[in-house]
């Protein structure tokens, strides 16, 4: 759990110590990188895909991650290009601390290429760690892919 140190008042005239500096920058580092994960899958890696008619993990390994928040606002993008084998509806949800963001799921349609671009805002999280997953699935068991060569970016970021 992020902590944030209490920093002491000085008086006028008081001499600051060198802890004193180490906390204020301690305060500051804070403020400048906010909790964060990323993970690109590139060309070389293989594509995810999914005939499956009932949610599930885009890719345990690489699309469920744990987050140290504040309790500020978190963004979660998806970004990757898609393909299905015929038309389909496929659904994207994500699920913070195994729970369905805002009770619902992002649908595309379509049998050709198309760019996912996907970007939840999670508000209202306590401070401590949070579990944060992508689910898919295909609405008609058609089979649906998520290409590597296009890249597939999953990002969680705390604002």
């Amino acid at each position: 759990m992020t902590t944030y140190p209490t920093l002491a008042t000085i008086a006028k005239k008081q001499i600051v110590t060198a802890d004193y500096l180490n906390d204020l920058k301690a305060a500051i580092d804070l403020i400048r990188t906010p909790a964060y994960y990323y993970y690109l899958r590139g060309s070389a890696d293989a594509d995810l895909t999914t005939s499956s008619s009932t949610m599930a993990d885009l890719n345990s390994n690489t699309t469920v991650a744990s987050l140290d928040c504040s309790g500020n606002p978190v963004r979660v993008t998806l970004y990757a290009g898609r393909q299905t084998t015929a038309a389909s509806t496929v659904q994207f949800d994500l699920l913070v601390d195994g729970v369905s963001v805002r009770g619902g799921t992002a649908i595309w349609i379509g049998t050709t290429n198309t760019p996912v671009n996907l970007i939840w805002t999670v508000d209202g999280l306590a401070a401590g760690t949070h579990s944060f997953k992508i689910q898919w699935k295909s609405a008609s068991a058609a089979l649906s892919t998520l290409f590597s060569a296009n890249g597939i970016w999953f990002e969680i970021r705390e604002e």
